[in-house]
């Protein structure tokens, strides 16, 4: 029996992240995908701390399947 993953991903609007979700799940990259809109999100890039609103998506796939889902 394979072992199961989930991952986290987030994308910065419902549209995109329905788009990658129906994408995965179509390709068999992700069994499920489950999109939690309106998340607050805050966190540094290029030197720089944002304060964003994203979509968070819940992936579930097999371990041996997250590096595909990756690419």
């Amino acid at each position: 029996m394979s072992e199961l993953a989930v991952v986290l991903v987030t994308a910065p609007d419902l549209d995109t992240a329905a788009r990658i979700a129906r994408t995965l799940v179509e390709e068999r990259l992700a069994a499920c995908g489950n999109l939690l809109p309106q998340v607050r999100s805050i966190y540094r890039w290029q030197g720089q701390v944002h304060d964003e609103s994203e979509v968070l998506m819940v992936l579930k796939t097999r371990r041996e399947g997250v590096e595909a889902l990756r690419e």
